[in-house]
């Protein structure tokens, strides 16, 4: 049911490393999760190696935001999936493009979108993630006669308290502030943190379909990478030609990212 996980690659927002998520997951009896880290996915490669140690499930996306502003999160199908995200995301990080309000067609993605901005009429691969601060007000959204369409989202980046409190020093140095400063939407809530599986129905004991929603779209995704050893020595044909190749590339992006260098 753990659809929006970070590791210390959502940077100054994370704290664990991939393996200490499945640690963590492995502890609290949770067989699958998704790690969505924030604009990020270096830590993909390491869940996904390590994930049978721990006997977890491995499942991956991105959480994509405006600032502060969650704006939905993806969730790969499977590795083609992956490629559309990457895909989405990569302008972004490269070029500076704003990502768009609206996830635009990724058939083989999951959309999962905050349950304060969901858009009136959701693709068929669209949900509404319903965390935990949501269901006071849920009863009262026409989204509560529409079930199929939710999901409990219960997003973790935290071990304990102790993590909570390096998180706003995080946060203080992302925004070049102090503690006392931050506004609200800048902090993670301490509660996000993996619960044992008891937990979560006592939190969603009024709409257990959402958990089993959760549950069910984990299940329709998988990720699955060759970790055989296949390394090239070279890339063309020799490493002179190699290093000739760099170099012309290397003066090529000089070029577009710095015109007017000398």
């Amino acid at each position: 049911m753990y659809l929006n996980t970070h590791s210390w690659f959502s940077f100054n927002h994370g704290l664990m490393s991939p393996e200490e998520l499945l640690r963590q997951a492995q502890a609290a009896g949770i067989r699958s999760f998704a790690l969505t880290d924030i604009h990020n996915t270096a830590g993909v490669s390491d869940l996904v190696r390590l994930a049978e140690r721990y006997e977890v499930r491995p499942v991956v996306g991105i959480e994509f935001k405006q600032g502060a502003r969650l704006l939905y999160i993806g969730i790969a199908k499977n590795n083609e999936g992956f490629r559309q995200l990457n895909e989405l995301l990569t302008p972004h990080l490269l070029d500076g493009v704003a990502i768009p309000e609206r996830a635009p067609e990724m058939p083989d993605t999951f959309v999962i979108h905050p349950f304060t901005s969901a858009p009136e009429q959701l693709k068929p691969n669209e949900r509404i993630g319903i965390q935990p601060k949501d269901l006071t007000r849920l009863p009262f959204s026409p989204w509560a006669k529409r079930q199929q369409d939710l999901v409990a989202l219960l997003p973790v980046s935290f071990r304990h308290k102790q993590d909570h409190n390096c998180h706003r020093l995080l946060r203080t140095v992302a925004k070049n502030t102090v503690v006392s400063m931050l506004p609200p939407e800048e902090i993670a809530s301490p509660d996000d943190r993996f619960r044992s599986a008891e937990e979560v129905r006592r939190i969603y004991q009024d709409l257990p379909a959402l958990i089993r929603n959760a549950e069910q779209l984990l299940e329709e995704c998988s990720i699955a990478f060759d970790n055989s050893d296949k390394t090239k020595r070279v890339f063309g044909e020799s490493e002179m030609l190699d290093l000739e190749r760099l170099r012309s590339d290397t003066l090529v992006g000089r070029a577009y990212r710095y015109p007017n260098a000398s």
